[in-house]
């Protein structure tokens, strides 16, 4: 149901959909993947990084490297879209060179890096 929400373009009610999954099956990467992907898709920036964590913690007890990969690249991103540049960089360690992805716009590693450290060269300027 929250997919075809989704591609209906009704992500709030989507979301709704997905806490409804959650409580059926807190243990399943995917549904917290889900929660938190439509969370960047509407700019709950903050909801997304801690559905994202929640995928992190699962797929490494499950070995899931699907999973792990898609929700550093989102984590980072949730973090890029908080002005958490240094911890966004960090978890792009995680992450191959080549990867991208559609969240509402194209993003791929490479941009997602190049914009983090403009921003922390920009810091470091306004600070000096």
């Amino acid at each position: 149901m929250a997919h075809a929400l989704e591609i209906a373009g009704e992500f709030e009610s989507a979301i709704l959909a997905a806490n409804h999954v959650l409580e059926l099956a807190p243990d399943e990467p995917a549904h917290w993947f889900q929660r938190g992907w439509l969370h960047l898709l509407v700019d709950a920036a903050q909801d997304s990084l801690e559905d994202i964590n929640k995928v992190l913690a699962l797929s490494r007890s499950l070995g899931n490297d699907y999973y792990a990969e898609m929700a550093a690249f989102l984590a980072a991103e949730s973090l890029r879209r908080l002005h958490r540049y240094k911890e966004a960089l960090a978890q792009c360690a995680n992450v191959r060179e080549d990867f991208s992805v559609y969240v509402g716009m194209p993003l791929s590693k490479t941009s997602l890096v190049t914009t983090c450290a403009r921003a922390l060269r920009h810091s470091e300027t306004m600070a000096a």
